[in-house]
């Protein structure tokens, strides 16, 4: 895996142009040191990804995004190249038990941390990556207890 190459980004936020994605672009607008983080948005719809990053620069925050990726949950092309381009991936994009597991993937696939905000049930994710065509591996969602009863797992 691709853990330790250089990446675009620091943080993706995919599902940008959502309600909940959009805050947490407000939310790194208002917060993230720009000379510390870099970040983008994402999602499907190039137009609505840009006319999102024109309100974040009127928000005069202390950053803004640095890019912009167009991906779809469903092309996996895409969503590769996504994961490709940053260290860390926050998807706000569900049901996650629809559309989180290719996503997943590709972070497996290209070493990328992935973070989701899911109220879904993440035990019944099991998801099958083969990486590169040497390995299959098996990524099952686990938590410890107090990780657990707070619906917090890892990957």
């Amino acid at each position: 895996m691709a853990a330790t190459k250089k990446r675009t980004y620091d943080v993706v936020i995919h599902g940008a142009t959502g309600f909940t994605g959009r805050l947490a672009c407000e939310y790194l607008c208002q917060h993230a040191d720009s000379k510390t983080l870099k970040w983008a948005v994402s999602g499907r719809n190039e137009e609505k990804l840009n006319a999102l990053v024109d309100d974040l620069r009127g928000l005069n925050g202390i950053s803004e995004p640095a890019g912009v990726i167009v991906a779809d949950s469903h092309d996996w092309e895409a969503l590769e190249a996504l994961a490709g381009a940053t260290r860390v991936v926050l998807t706000t994009v569900g049901p996650y038990l629809e559309y989180g597991e290719p996503l997943v993937e590709a972070c497996v696939s290209q070493g990328t941390d992935y973070i989701d905000i899911t109220g879904d049930d993440a035990r019944r994710y099991q998801i099958t990556s083969t990486a590169q065509g040497e390995f299959e591996e098996l990524l099952v969602l686990s938590s410890n207890a107090p990780a657990g009863a707070l619906n917090v797992f890892f990957v």
